[in-house]
């Protein structure tokens, strides 16, 4: 420390002993300032240190408040630098001022102390140490003896004081994770605070409850349970004695929210006491009753919020809503509710009568009735209830449920009125949730069946004079909306569907309601625009256009954008795509919608979504009503959306508009701007803008597709240079579109055929360069196909060259060899079919003449080169071809044989009639030879499809002679030959495969079986397996789950992975079943780890490695798809084994465990919390591996990637303050993440890297 900083701190002290105020506020002040510094390190001595401190405190207890005020901040940044005997001697003498019978002191005492704590997460460790160590004990006998029984009133004050301290302490270590108490003082500060929660003065009582709660964060599991078991007891000997009761069911239900699932064991004992308080309690209006009631309630709600997953279990949940039904509608000083039903109400939503509740003499408003907040809590654990509980429970209870929110949605107490509101929603949400995994749902017929009555409700509170009601009202009618698209037709009753469009009406253009009501009315109408509710709503277009007019009027641009994208559905209802003619009544409201449109897409100051929209819905109206729409209203709009096209920020939305309304199937003349759109499109495709440039691209190609003689070659010679430098590797996507482009140009080439011709030396050599690409995929593969075959129609490169170019294999390097060689056949079969049948011809022949001298890339080249051919075209003319394939199998190279089967399968494709019963009579044969490869061939010819009756049944009979096969590799292709046949007519061919699977006595054959029909859900186009769900026989398979055979559970799992994946809704409903057993697969089983003696070392087999691979594999896809409906605790306990298992799994258990640290799963951060202690030692084990000294860098990448997938994982979980609160995780942390070097510095990045 420098000597003007000295000088500085001895002036100031000197001057904190002046009788002058303002010289001790300035002196306080100077202190504060020199000491705050980040320069500042310690003080120059601990005799000055001392000093400092005790005149700081001297100035704390100051008879003026601003020279106290400073003298706490003071007290807080020096504590935080001071040594720890003096923060200890700092903290004694405020707790003694704390104790004494002077009042000011002691709140001055407290205050410091307060003020000093919130920061303690920054004190270093000595200092906060000395501070918890001297402060803590103290106030806990503060506490104790103002809670004593004969305490006097000066020491209840003063045991006030210590709980308000004790509780900004809980309070800034919540905020501070790395800061605890030891264990001895948090036990006895508990301790303290539950005697004075019994006996304390009543004003803090509550106050030490919520101590309670924060402290209970850090307790250890055993203190836990004496805290929960003492508080129990209590609110037990409450009920017994019928007292009050409230303060200890608080305490519960704060305590459940703080520790969460560590409240799992005691949920359904203490859950069960509550429910005795809410029993015991008289239905007469009594003030106590009802302040037990509603805290009992609220403490209920907290437990199943905070550990739904211990609360789930069918007679507590049903104790529960029963309760909660009762108190929903608890108003001792009005008649019983049931007056209220939605039948006898006015539907019309016209309700200009004041409120019924008014009417009633019985009933004085001026009377402090508090039996709302009953109410309200019930209403609360309904919430908690249904957003927690599982679809069976909820339709069961539903009826009930439904019935009496209805009759209680008139509530006379508005917060009452919106959380029953917020109940409906939260049934709603879930309903949809449900429907998602499971379309024929019953919690979802439920809904449907009692929408008409809650819309009834809707109708009736959307004219409330509370407009947090309407607000409440419309967003229900929105969420409803969202879950049937099709509403108004689901309500049966035509009064209550004229009443809520009518209501919706009223809502739009009435600006008395608050403007989020009225979005959420506008997005009910965009939500219910959809086919399937096109002709109940149909009638009421005409009377909605009218106020949605007026709302694209509005001021506020949320209302504007919201009711300009109302327009755009409407339009799909004025012109719909299952009728012909647009009836006349209709056409007359096309001018009136394209004036209001307009009016907001030529408005230059509109706001940035109003903008988007306007151009949104103009492009939908050319699109689908441009026939109806005259040419000067159709040049106005083409001229404003080329001016916003050339707009920044307006211009992605505007290039979207053009590629509409130039695809459309209705003809638009854009011969004015096509040019202009065509040139200001080009320039796009060279912006960084990805999006942009996708938009461009498809515009382009609809222009060009479908509106070429409105452009010339000048036009489209730019669009090829640029659209040609897009085909690349680099973004397939974008490449795969240019492609599309190009081939459209290609194909237009009459029109422009200069463009075309460019495209030999301008697109050819690219598309050339990326079909030897190993990174192209399926689209773009079509996409190139397409384009050689449009460049060979158009004259533009003939096939020879072309063939030659392609058959170039020289620079294929090895391992892409196969990918590229695919690739490069399928090019070459499109453009040899386009040249014609002479070409294919010769083609044909030329490549089989190579074939015979071709070896090795040149003979899997050509092969797959004649097999495309053959697929396309029939090619059996040439004698030459059977024998010359059959001769290939005899190849010693797997990949010319595999070459081989997949040429014979394609070339079959051509002419089955020829080719098919030549493999079939081949594989009747039982001692055939090449059996792999002549499935191979077989599997071709099933994946196109099409075999008649008499060919499936043939080709079956014979899959199901080689099922049981003892090679792998054949009973592979033929459980996918058996799938794919099936998935051609599952309806008839899946009931065979289950009664061959049920009689099969053979495990290979049950394998296979299994496998079968997981292929047939993959080859099915989605959601046609679902229509026939009674067919499929899922149940039966699933079953075999537990089978002895490993082969048999293995191929079970992969076939739950592929419906999961493929088909969820098929497993939903016997998800819960299967659950636990794939969990049960998870395990190691040491009966199928067998040890191989070989002498000089020991080769261990793990036969169960594959079946524990697929159960891991399969976990993470049910939580990918099916999160909702799993159990998260038992995933979690199951995944440890995981941990320490092979490299493969340790990575899948990683990523399971990092979508539960994250979420995923309803409590399965808690559940992962829960379990920390189980983690460590596999996780340290993988950490502080050691690589073999002689590694290969591909071990060495391995290894590395294996430590960043547990770090990514413990990252994740550190993120969570209470992992902290394990110790084992913590000395985890502090050892080996933190403790290993290289551990932590792997870390760091990826902190860093996030």
């Amino acid at each position: 420390m420098s000597a003007p900083t000295r000088g500085s701190l001895a002036s100031a002290l000197r001057k904190m002993q002046s009788p002058d105020k303002d010289y001790r506020y300035m002196a306080c002040s100077d202190l504060l300032g020199e000491i705050s510094r980040e320069s500042f390190g310690t003080f120059p001595s601990s005799e000055q240190e001392r000093e400092a401190m005790v005149a700081v405190t001297r100035c704390v207890f100051d008879a003026s408040a601003d020279v106290a005020g400073l003298a706490m901040k003071c007290c807080a940044s020096i504590a935080k630098r001071a040594a720890g005997e003096t923060c200890e001697e700092l903290c004694e003498e405020l707790c003694k001022a704390l104790s004494g019978k002077d009042g000011g002191r002691r709140d001055a005492a407290s205050m410091c102390l307060k003020t000093i704590v919130m920061d303690i997460g920054t004190f270093d460790e000595e200092s906060r140490t000395a501070m918890l160590g001297a402060c803590a004990p103290a106030l806990a006998a503060l506490v104790e003896k103002g809670g004593r029984d004969g305490a006097t009133g000066e020491e209840a004050n003063v045991a006030a004081e210590a709980v308000d301290v004790v509780h900004a302490i809980a309070t800034a270590l919540s905020t501070a994770p790395h800061v605890r108490l030891t264990q001895e003082t948090s036990d006895e500060l508990q301790r303290t605070l539950l005697g004075h929660i019994e006996r304390g003065k009543t004003g803090t009582r509550k106050r030490a409850a919520q101590c309670v709660a924060l402290l209970s964060t850090y307790a250890k599991d055993d203190a836990l349970d004496r805290t929960v078991e003492t508080v129990s007891t209590s609110l037990e000997e409450s009920i017994a004695s019928k007292g009050k009761s409230d303060l200890y069911a608080f305490t519960l239900g704060a305590v459940a929210r703080a520790v969460g699932y560590r409240f799992g064991e005691h949920a359904e004992r203490v859950t069960l006491i509550l429910l005795r308080v809410c029993k015991s309690a008289t239905d007469d209006y009594d003030e106590e009753a009802i302040v037990n009631i509603e805290s009992a309630l609220r403490a209920i709600e907290s437990i199943v919020s905070s550990c739904s997953s211990s609360t789930q279990g069918s007679e507590g949940t049903a104790a529960r809503i029963a309760v909660a039904l009762k108190y929903v509608s608890h108003d001792p000083n009005f008649d019983d509710d049931e007056a209220m039903d939605t039948d006898g109400h006015d539907a019309t939503g016209d309700d200009d009568d004041e409120d019924e509740y008014s009417e009633d003499d019985d009933y004085d408003e001026d009377d402090d009735d508090e039996s709302w907040k009953v109410r309200r809590a019930a209403a609360k654990v309904l919430s908690s209830v249904m957003s927690t509980a599982p679809e069976s429970t909820l339709t069961e209870h539903y009826d009930d449920v439904m019935s009496k929110l209805l009759s209680r949605s008139r509530d006379r107490e508005p917060s009452v009125q919106l959380d029953i509101f917020s109940v409906i929603g939260d049934v709603i949400h879930v309903t949809r949730r449900c429907l998602e995994h499971n379309p024929d749902s019953k919690l979802g017929a439920k809904l449907r069946a009692s929408a008409t009555d809650v819309v009834r409700v809707i109708v009736r509170e959307s004219t409330s004079k509370n407009q947090k009601t309407q607000i409440a009202a419309y967003t229900l009618l929105r969420s409803l909306g969202d879950v049937f698209p099709g509403l108004l037709a689901e309500v049966r009753d035509t009064e209550a569907r004229d009443s809520v469009v009518r209501a919706v009406e009223r809502c739009i253009s009435d600006q008395a309601y608050g403007t989020a009501a009225r979005i959420e009315a506008l997005a009910f109408i965009c939500s219910i625009c959809k086919p399937e509710g096109f002709d109940a709503l149909e009638p009421y277009v005409h009377g909605l256009l009218p106020h949605i007019y007026t709302a694209c009027a509005d001021k506020y641009y949320k209302i504007v954008a919201e009711s300009l994208r109302s327009c755009a559905a409407l339009v799909f209802v004025l012109r719909r795509e299952d009728a012909g003619m647009v009836p006349a009544d209709n056409v007359t409201e096309i001018k009136s919608l394209l004036d209001a449109v307009l009016s907001k897409l030529d408005s230059s100051d509109e706001d940035q979504d109003v903008k988007e929209a306007a151009i949104h819905v103009c492009a939908v109206i050319l699109a689908k009503l441009n026939d109806l729409i005259t040419t000067q209203d159709q040049s106005r709009v083409l001229g404003l959306l080329l001016e916003r096209s050339r707009n920044e920020t307006t211009r992605l939305a505007a290039v979207r508009a053009f590629a509409m309304i130039a695809g459309s199937s209705s003809a638009v003349d854009l011969s004015a701007v096509a040019a202009s759109v065509t040139g200001e499109f080009t320039t796009f495709l060279r912006k960084s803008n990805k999006a942009l440039r996708e938009s461009s691209l498809a515009a382009l190609t609809a222009l060009v597709s479908c509106h070429s003689a409105a452009l010339q070659d000048p036009d489209v010679l730019p669009v090829v240079t640029e659209s040609s430098s897009l085909l690349n590797e680099e973004d397939l996507h974008l490449a795969t579109m240019s492609a599309g482009l190009l081939s459209a140009i290609a194909a237009a080439a009459s029109s422009f055929p200069k463009a075309a011709l460019s495209m030999a030396t301008t697109t050819l050599p690219l598309a050339l360069a990326l079909t030897r690409s190993p990174l192209v995929q399926r689209q773009t593969l079509k996409s190139l196909q397409e384009l050689y075959k449009s460049l060979v129609l158009a004259d533009v490169v003939t096939f020879k060259p072309l063939l030659d170019a392609l058959s170039d294999t020289s620079g294929i390097q090895s391992v892409d060899s196969q990918f590229v060689a695919h690739s490069l056949a399928k090019c070459v079969a499109s453009a040899c079919v386009a040249s014609g049948e002479a070409v294919t011809k010769e083609t044909t022949d030329t490549l089989l003449a190579k074939l015979k001298d071709a070896k090795g890339i040149d003979a899997v080249y050509t092969l797959l080169c004649i097999g495309e051919i053959g697929r396309l075209t029939d090619v059996s003319l040439n004698k030459e071809l059977e024998t010359i394939l059959f001769s290939a199998f005899d190849s010693y190279g797997d990949d010319v044989k595999g070459a081989a089967a997949l040429t014979l399968g394609r070339v079959a494709v051509g002419n089955r009639e020829k080719y098919l019963p030549l493999i079939t009579s081949k594989l009747a044969n039982e001692n055939i030879e090449h059996q792999y490869s002549l499935l191979q061939a077989l599997r071709e010819v099933i994946v196109v499809g099409n075999l008649n009756e008499q060919e499936a049944n043939e080709v079956m009979a014979i899959l199901d002679r080689t099922a049981s096969s003892e090679e792998e590799g054949v009973r592979n292709v033929v459980s996918e030959c058996l799938g794919r046949l099936t998935a051609s007519n599952p309806k008839v061919l899946m009931p065979e495969i289950a009664n061959r699977f049920a009689a099969s006595a053979s495990a290979l054959e049950k394998a296979t079986h299994i496998s079968a029909v997981k292929f047939a859900v993959l080859a099915s186009a989605k959601g046609e397996l679902t229509k026939i769900r009674g067919d499929l026989r899922l149940p039966e398979f699933m079953s075999a789950i537990s089978d002895e055979d490993v082969n048999v559970r293995t191929a079970v799992i992969k076939m739950i992975s592929a419906v999961i994946h493929r088909e969820s809704a098929l497993i939903v409903p016997i998800l819960p079943d299967i659950l636990p057993k794939l969990l049960a697969q998870t395990a190691i089983v040491t009966e199928l780890v067998k040890v191989y003696d070989l002498g000089a070392f020991k080769h261990t087999v793990d036969d169960g490695f594959e079946c524990r691979k697929s159960a891991f594999e399969c976990v993470n896809t049910i939580l990918d798809s099916c999160a909702g409906l799993v159990n998260a605790r038992d995933v979690v306990s199951a995944i440890t084994s995981g941990l320490g298992d092979h490299y493969d799994i340790k990575m899948l258990a990683h990523a399971t465990m990092l979508k539960l640290s994250e979420g995923i799963a309803s409590n399965s951060t808690d559940a992962v919390l829960a379990n920390l202690d189980s983690f460590c030692a596999p996780l340290e084990k993988t950490l502080t591996a050691r690589v073999k000294s002689d590694a290969v860098q591909q071990e060495i990448d391995r290894n590395n990637d294996l430590l960043r997938s547990v770090l990514r994982t413990v990252r994740s979980i550190n993120r969570h303050a209470s992992s902290t609160n394990v110790a084992s995780w913590k000395k985890f942390n502090e050892d080996i993440v933190v403790g290993k070097e290289n551990i932590a510095e792997m870390y760091s990045q990826l902190e860093n890297d996030e």
